[in-house]
């Protein structure tokens, strides 16, 4: 009995191999004594395990053994075949010997695959190419554990290339550089501050979490967005920043703060699920959401009544004069010097 995910090693003897019979199949033994000795593997099977024990007095460096062996080894080929440990093509062979880790433990695959692969090396089975020997390391858990680090730099590139994307059109929409990175400063702050906590308990990631990074700043866009437009239209009528700040909050602060509710409490009928990455994302984003809206309604406001606020003000040119006297063209003034002047026309 052992655990269920399996990790396969696959050693592969060409045709140009000089090794005997005997020599490849004790190397498939040396493997799977290695590999019984790592942890966190509980269980090992290949060919060996098929074979009967054999006296401890016996001498596996004669060449009685060795011919014994070879006769054996012929005679047993097609049970090692239909067993699944052993496959032959064109007189090449490849022997599979299982490892057996638990999937229910925390364990970290890619230590644990460097660790087997130095042990294979130790052993001598994976430093042969020139003797015609490979080897290969496969199975269930190699393979989700690179599906998984491929979806984790994915996930990863695609929340930068948004972000940067996202940042551009701040900056078109804001009417400037500083404007639009200014806006994305409450856009990222869920994002460091939630993984940033996670780092620094040294909490473990997975698929589930990451993906709540790009959804959770489409969200929290759309939130600033609101904002900044209310804000510049208080601005435009005649109100300083902080009066500004405080329209905007009568207009749509309720607004975003009910969205940023609905959207973080419509996921949480997955924090339920058996299914881990679902629940984590369930959990994540609700998280998320609520240090967004935070972002929102606490940071966003201080950043526009602070000196980073001066640049949201619009500047305009003054109208020319009745005399025809060309103003001077560096000369602006704020709208909110212009609307009393506006009015009176």
């Amino acid at each position: 009995m052992a655990p269920l995910a399996p990790i396969e090693v696959v050693v592969g003897f060409q045709k140009n191999c000089p090794l005997s019979p005997a020599d490849r199949f004790d190397m498939i033994g040396r493997i799977q004594d290695e590999l019984e000795q790592i942890e966190p593997i509980k269980g090992t099977v290949s060919a060996n395990n098929l074979m009967p024990n054999l006296p401890a007095d016996v001498d596996t460096s004669s060449k009685e053994y060795r011919d014994l062996m070879a006769q054996i080894l012929e005679q047993a080929r097609p049970y090692f075949t239909t067993a699944r440990f052993l496959h032959e093509s064109d007189g090449e062979q490849q022997w599979r010997v299982t490892a057996n880790v638990s999937a229910l433990q925390d364990i970290d695959y890619g230590k644990l695959l460097a660790t087997i692969r130095q042990r294979l090396r130790d052993v001598g089975a994976a430093d042969q190419a020139a003797a015609g020997i490979s080897v290969h390391v496969t199975g269930w858990a190699p393979l989700a554990h690179e599906i998984q680090r491929a979806l984790m730099q994915d996930l990863f590139v695609s929340f930068l290339s948004a972000f940067g994307i996202i940042a551009i059109v701040m900056s078109i929409g804001q009417a400037g550089i500083w404007t639009g990175l200014v806006s994305m400063i409450p856009n990222f702050f869920p994002m460091v501050a939630m993984f940033g906590f996670l780092g620094w308990i040294r909490s473990p990631l997975d698929i589930g979490s990451v993906m709540t990074a790009s959804i959770a700043l489409g969200i929290a866009i759309d939130d600033v967005l609101h904002f900044l437009t209310f804000f510049r239209r208080a601005l435009a009528r005649g109100l300083n920043r902080q009066d500004a700040v405080h329209a905007t909050y009568q207009q749509c602060g309720f607004a975003m703060f009910l969205s940023s509710l609905i959207c973080g409490m419509a996921p949480m009928v997955f924090y339920f699920s058996n299914f881990l990455p679902a629940s984590r994302f369930a959990c994540m984003m609700l998280l998320l959401l609520a240090i967004a809206v935070a972002g929102d309604l606490v940071l966003l406001p201080a950043l526009v009544v602070g000196p980073a606020g001066k640049l949201f003000e619009r500047q305009y040119f003054k109208p020319l004069p009745a005399n025809d006297e060309s103003p001077d063209v560096g000369e602006k003034t704020s709208t909110i010097e212009l609307l009393p002047q506006r009015a009176a026309a």
